[in-house]
């Protein structure tokens, strides 16, 4: 018998992974300060968005070190 096995689903199973339907407000507050450089609107805004994701997808899509694999947009152990 076999069973499948995803490190990746064990993040979004025990909530370790920041996305929309984040409850902490403070984690998308803190990837938008991160990330203002790279925003076009207003980075203290708590909200997520689809532009927030696009953009943490192709920044980490183009970084030479990352192994571009199971990437969702959403930030997770390998974006962070």
């Amino acid at each position: 018998m076999t069973y499948p096995f995803a490190d990746r689903l064990i993040e979004y199973l025990l909530y370790n992974v920041i996305t929309g339907m984040d409850t902490i407000g403070e984690d998308i507050t803190r990837i938008r300060k991160k990330l203002s450089n790279y925003l076009y609107y207003d980075p203290t805004e708590v909200a997520w968005s689809d532009y927030l994701r696009i953009l943490i997808f192709d920044m980490y899509m183009n970084n030479s070190k990352s192994i571009n694999l199971d990437i969702s947009g959403y930030v997770d152990k390998d974006t962070e």
